[in-house]
């Protein structure tokens, strides 16, 4: 949330749907692992079907984790996709090369940077997120006492932004020290009429269709 606080608009969106909003949340604190691997899976099948691709605008890994990355580290561009069609195979006369769109931006600064924009990521051999280049440890078990420890030094605000998706990518790579022990949550994301639940977690049935957003 700490990085929309710039964007109103999307915040706004947010906040019309709070279920919804609401579910993401719950799902990435429950079960965070199984929710970075269902994104993957479903970059991996965008990718394969040729719908997810390399542009003037951005930079797709080929490598076991599918980053997006913006070929200009400073301008941000949203993707634009109907996920019933970017996730199955293409039918006979699909023009896949326009399913996936990038045309719209946001030009970060300087600015952004006290927002978390330039130090935050996602570690997916992990299964960890980065704010701030400080790995984020909150989870279902621990909610109820959250402590907010991200702080920028606003000495530093001209550094985070990185100038070359190559100085993007090796920041992102860079070692976010030993993972504290959490408790092994049992069972998967996507539970198609099972019933069984762990009792220390929340149901979730779906992942809602964001999973090629940065």
């Amino acid at each position: 949330m700490q990085s929309l606080l710039p964007f109103p608009s999307v915040l706004e969106m947010m906040a019309s749907d709070m279920a919804w909003t609401e579910e993401i949340g719950t799902a990435f604190l429950a079960q965070r692992q199984d929710v970075m691997d269902a994104v993957q899976r479903m970059r991996v099948r965008a990718r394969d079907f040729g719908y997810l691709h390399s542009n003037d605008r951005i930079s797709v890994s080929s490598g076991p984790y599918v980053e997006i990355l913006p070929l200009d580290p400073a301008y941000m561009v949203v993707p634009y996709y109907d996920p019933a069609l970017v996730f199955v195979a293409p039918h006979r006369g699909v023009a896949i090369g326009a399913a996936i769109r990038f045309d719209f931006g946001v030009r970060l600064g300087p600015a952004f940077s006290p927002w978390g924009w330039g130090v935050t990521r996602f570690a997916w051999a992990d299964h960890a997120l980065i704010l701030n280049n400080v790995r984020w440890e909150r989870t279902w078990a621990n909610r109820a006492s959250y402590l907010h420890p991200y702080t920028v030094r606003p000495v530093e605000h001209h550094l985070l932004i990185p100038r070359t998706a190559q100085e993007l990518r090796a920041r992102a790579s860079r070692p976010t020290g030993r993972a504290r022990n959490a408790p092994r949550l049992n069972g998967s994301l996507f539970r198609h009429g099972s019933s069984a639940r762990a009792s220390s977690q929340p149901a979730l049935t779906q992942l809602p269709p964001c999973s090629l957003a940065r």
